[in-house]
């Protein structure tokens, strides 16, 4: 009688095989580079000390972020999205609060912010500002 300890149970759905099987199980872990994907939550360049925040004051919206005073952009950039479509796009050259628009209409408001340091573009989203 054979012995067998060890062997998969189903060998057509390859349970406990390495990826390289027909059936690629943990095959994620291998393809996601280190870091690409932050899990715990923790920023761990630390390059702003406030995310961006999008609001409306009276009749006119406006972005407030603050840079971590360690790091010193080569360029700031932002793009506004009016319902996920682009709306406007422009350059900051200092952080604090920004202009971004005025008299807005009823829709969905974001902003992306790309900050440049040291020749790496570090991506940041603003809230969803509803009007």
């Amino acid at each position: 009688m054979e012995n067998d300890w060890g062997k998969a149970f189903n060998t057509e759905i390859n349970w406990g095989t390495s990826p390289q099987t027909a059936k690629p199980w943990g095959n994620v872990v291998l393809s996601s580079p280190s870091g690409v994907t932050n899990i715990t939550g923790k920023d761990e360049n630390q390059i702003l000390i406030q995310l961006p925040y999008l609001f409306l004051e009276s009749v006119t919206g406006y972005m407030s972020f603050r840079l971590n005073p360690e790091y010193t952009p080569s360029l700031m950039r932002y793009t506004i999205y009016y319902n996920n479509s682009f709306y406007a796009d422009g350059t900051l050259y200092e952080d604090g609060t920004a202009w971004m628009f005025e008299y807005p209409d009823r829709g969905e408001y974001y902003v992306d912010l790309e900050i440049t340091i040291g020749g790496n573009i570090y991506p940041f989203t603003s809230n969803t500002l509803t009007v």
